[in-house]
């Protein structure tokens, strides 16, 4: 189930997820990834996105496990957090 505003896929995903993102104005980004422990793993700034529309491209900085994973997209004023699975 996608949050309102954002969009993750494929998902599962391998290697690169696309995010779609709806942004009220230009911010920057960054997405924070999370085990279920609630141990950031992954952290990547994705630089200023403009208001709109805008699919960015994540592939993981580090190795991961196999599992679900909770995706943090950060933007100057809002979060939002969408359950994702990774397979390698």
């Amino acid at each position: 189930q996608a949050e309102q505003g954002i969009n993750v896929y494929p998902n599962p995903f391998r290697g690169a997820a696309h995010i779609d993102l709806n942004l009220e104005k230009g911010s920057d980004v960054r997405i924070e990834l999370y085990d279920l422990s609630g141990k950031m793993v992954d952290l990547a700034n994705m630089g200023f996105q403009f208001g709109g529309t805008n699919t960015m491209v994540y592939q993981p900085g580090t190795d991961l496990l196999d599992g679900i994973y909770l995706m943090k997209v950060i933007t100057e004023t809002k979060s939002y957090t969408q359950k994702v699975v990774y397979r390698n």
